[in-house]
């Protein structure tokens, strides 16, 4: 990628689910690496196993009417809920 050039970028989640109560909250955090969960980013373009220089990554997320942003959530609607077995926080 070349810096100060802006990218448009779909990012797969996967399958997941969560229960979320009214009033609840989320954040959605962006990194180039997880490292040890996966395997180390230099983001160098070296190999990632014999690669010895690292540097710093920085991400930006536009949000404008230029550039718009969206996380799209998918919601099952009305689905029931057993609050014996999941209380409320």
């Amino acid at each position: 990628m070349i810096p100060g050039t802006v990218y448009k970028i779909k990012i797969e989640m996967g399958v997941t689910s969560i229960l979320f109560h009214k009033k609840h909250k989320i954040r959605l955090e962006l990194a180039s690496s997880s490292f040890p969960g996966y395997i180390r980013n230099l983001n160098t373009g070296e190999p990632f196993a014999s690669g010895t220089r690292m540097e710093i990554a920085r991400q930006t997320v536009y949000h404008s009417s230029k550039y718009p942003s969206r996380l799209i959530i998918p919601v099952i609607p009305g689905s029931r809920y057993d609050s014996a077995r999941h209380p409320k926080p």
